[in-house]
Order: structure tokens, then C-alpha cells, then sequence
């Protein structure tokens, strides 16, 4: 059988901690890599005890921000038909981020938030086999200087699609709306 480019790079270990301890894992720093549907063996419990273990998270990634969102009164909301029938937004599962919520839609300002499985000590805790397929898939080249192998914001738009419905099953299970409505921000 023939493998194709991605399977032939995913098939080695792609790591250099030397270079990643030069820079001091940037990157991770500021904020968790994006996990696939295949990281889960594509199974939905398995997504659930993830999200319960508290170490991963689900986010939103959209082409067109004002679809996404609908307004009622001076309130947001997820527009659930926009993100079930567009593959112009998705939601997906990542590692947590230090100090964020499981339900992590909304990012406001510009501080970092470091992957809950990075430390300074130690770089990422996970085995590299371990690791989430878009981690795995970057490429240090020079401290500071990264590759990734997928266009992921592509990949995760079309891998994530079909599981939208079930992750804003899970978005309304773990909203923190004590955290969100301040923002003036609902899941409906």
C-alpha cells in the first residue's frame, strides 16, 4: 500500500526537543493544539470522558464570525442551524488551557493561556504518540520558527463537521453561564 505524505511524516517522530527548549515551547505557551475526531477513535464516549477527565475542552473555529453568533437583544448566542448546516464554522475538541473553562468559545484579549498538559519543567507531559494529531503534525525548524503539516484550520472545519450537533450537546452540558453572561453571552 501507498502512504501518502501525511501518513509517511506521521509515521516518524516529528520532535526536536532541543529546538523546542531553545524557544521554550512558544507555542504551547500560548495555547493548546487542536485535537481530531481520530484522537478519539472518532468515538463519541470517548470525547465524553476526555471532556469529563477535565483536560480537554471544546472551541470554536469559523470563517465568518457574525453567522456564527446570532444577537438576541443585547445578548449572543451560538447559532446551532448555522454550525449544523455551514462548513464554514465547527466546533472541536483541544486540550484544556490553563485557567479556561471546558466550554472555551469565546477569547477575549490577548493573554496566553499555556495547554493544560505544558509545563516549563518538562515541555508537553504527553507522549508524543499521545499527543493531539494537530501537536503532533508541527514541525520545529529553528527556535521560535515552526511547520505545521496540515492546513488546520481547513482540516478541522471539514473532520470536525459532523460532530457539531453532538458538541453543542456537550457545550450546553458544561456552559458555565456564572462565567459567560457577564459577556453578555448564551447557549440556547
Amino acid at each position: 500500500m501507498i502512504m501518502s505524505k501525511e501518513e509517511q511524516l506521521l509515521g516518524c517522530k516529528l520532535e526536536d526537543k532541543t529546538i523546542c527548549r531553545e524557544c521554550g515551547g512558544r507555542c504551547c505557551q500560548t495555547t493548546a493544539c487542536e485535537a481530531s475526531p481520530y484522537d478519539f477513535d472518532c468515538d463519541r464516549n470517548k470525547m465524553i470522558a476526555a471532556l469529563e477527565s477535565g483536560n480537554y475542552s471544546i472551541d470554536l473555529i469559523f470563517d465568518k464570525q457574525r453567522k456564527v453568533f446570532k444577537t438576541i437583544g443585547n445578548m449572543f448566542t451560538l447559532d446551532l442551524s448555522f454550525l449544523i448546516n455551514s462548513h464554514e464554522a465547527t466546533l472541536y475538541m483541544r486540550p484544556r488551557n490553563q485557567g479556561k473553562l471546558i466550554v472555551d468559545v469565546i477569547h477575549i484579549g490577548n493573554r496566553n493561556y499555556p495547554c493544560i498538559f505544558w509545563n516549563k519543567y518538562e515541555g508537553c507531559r504527553l507522549p508524543y504518540e499521545e499527543r493531539p494529531r494537530y501537536g503532533r503534525g508541527i514541525i520545529p525548524i529553528s527556535p521560535g520558527v515552526c511547520e505545521n503539516i496540515y492546513d488546520t484550520r481547513a482540516m478541522l472545519l471539514k473532520e470536525w463537521h459532523e460532530y457539531n450537533e453532538f458538541l453543542f450537546q456537550m457545550v450546553k452540558r458544561y456552559f458555565d453561564e456564572d462565567w459567560y453572561l457577564p459577556l453578555g453571552f448564551t447557549i440556547r
